[in-house]
């Protein structure tokens, strides 16, 4: 049995899972690893603390050989980590401590999607640690005070982990000459769980009920950092006759404000995962309507998968990444957006719809499992067995 703490930087509940919570779950299912996941530190703790959440206090036991620990702050996370930066770290490193003594965890595997994990690195005293790349952190909006500091930190992490992985080409790129140990393992995507929109029998969700068709569909987080407003409200006003569906957390902006005014513009609200396959059935088109800043560059979004699981025809900006796959339609300007939603609408014949099921099946959580597994022999050998 290995053991291993994941040290994330999005909670277990988080509303939108990614890689951090996919991952760590995947393996503890293995059987051959126990996983202690450590959430950011949070005021949202004490309070579930007051309340009693959970027999175990601050540390509960989600799935077989899974643990996740519960990190009370008393203050928002962002103000102590700016303004107290040692004090957070401090009770990161104690709780973390506490609960992996707790649980019997001795020499544990570091698995770290931070690069602030780099302040204590050393007095974890792990066994072996893992770099997992999924942003370019520096590029962050929210750390922008912060930048040349997160550089740094993402610049130690790189060099003092065995083993750096990394979602997007252009990540890989930016870490390959810093760590010899750096493999390109790609994004995913629960494409089972996509795959039901096929089936044509998911009932039509009550929000899409009497939408007019076609339905131009996006799925993930509504915010500035991400999201070209713009390109939307130019898609919405040149063809009034599409309905663009908007499904997910909302961070309110002006943007997204003006964004609502426009008649045939649906927002749908935070969807849970497995809520999402009867609102993508109703997709004639995803889309990826990404600002192309320095961060969404060094992305791999996992909502392509997940769209291709559906069989959806796919436009998306020119992210680095992405561009390479035959199978989505790539759209650098409005104009060209537009267009390429005009063709992709007539792409709904049966060989288009199994050769994008068949590149999502190569890109499913089980399968980046595998590939990590197979690259790392460090956890191959744990795993033996297991898969």
């Amino acid at each position: 049995m290995t053991d291993i703490i994941c040290f994330p930087d999005a909670t277990w509940d988080a509303p939108l899972w990614t890689n951090r919570q996919h991952m760590m779950l995947r393996l503890a299912r293995t059987g051959a690893f126990r996983i202690l996941y450590v959430n950011p530190p949070a005021l949202s703790a004490v309070r579930a603390l007051v309340r009693g959440k959970g027999s175990n206090g601050l540390l509960e036991q989600p799935e077989a050989q899974l643990w996740v620990l519960h990190l009370p702050l008393p203050a928002p996370n962002r103000i102590v980590r700016n303004r107290l930066p040692q004090v957070y770290d401090a009770l990161t490193l104690l709780g973390t401590r506490i609960a992996a003594r707790r649980l019997g965890f001795e020499r544990p595997m570091i698995w770290s999607y931070s690069p602030f994990v780099a302040n204590y690195l050393h007095d974890l005293a792990g066994e072996f640690v893992i770099y997992d790349c999924v942003d370019r952190y520096p590029q962050l909006p929210f750390y922008a005070a912060r930048g040349e500091q997160v550089r740094q930190l993402d610049a130690q992490m790189t060099q003092q982990a065995d083993v750096v992985l990394c979602t997007s080409r252009l990540l890989y790129e930016e870490k390959q000459a810093h760590n010899p140990r750096c493999y390109l393992v790609g994004n995913a995507a629960d494409v089972e769980l996509f795959g039901q929109a096929r089936s044509g029998t998911l009932p039509v969700p009550a929000e899409l009920q009497g939408i007019p068709k076609p339905i131009i569909g996006f799925h993930g987080a509504l915010d500035n950092h991400r999201i070209d407003y713009d390109l939307l409200r130019t898609i919405a006003r040149t063809r009034p006759d599409w309905s663009l569906v908007l499904i997910g957390p909302q961070t309110p902006t002006p943007d997204l404000e003006w964004l609502t005014h426009e008649p045939n513009v649906r927002l749908i609200g935070k969807k849970a995962l497995h809520e999402l396959p009867p609102y993508v059935a109703q997709y004639d088109v995803a889309m990826l309507p990404y600002r192309l800043t320095d961060y969404v560059r060094g992305l791999s979004p996992l909502k392509i998968y997940e769209y291709l699981a559906a069989g959806k025809p796919v436009v998306a900006v020119p992210v680095p990444h992405i561009t390479a796959f035959d199978v989505v339609r790539i759209a650098p300007t409005p104009a060209a957006f537009i267009a390429q939603i005009e063709a992709a609408l007539t792409d709904t014949d049966a060989a288009a719809i199994a050769r994008r099921v068949e590149v999502a099946a190569q890109h499913s959580w089980e399968a980046k499992l595998r590939r990590v597994l197979e690259l790392v022999p460090e956890l191959h050998g744990a795993a033996v067995g297991a898969l």
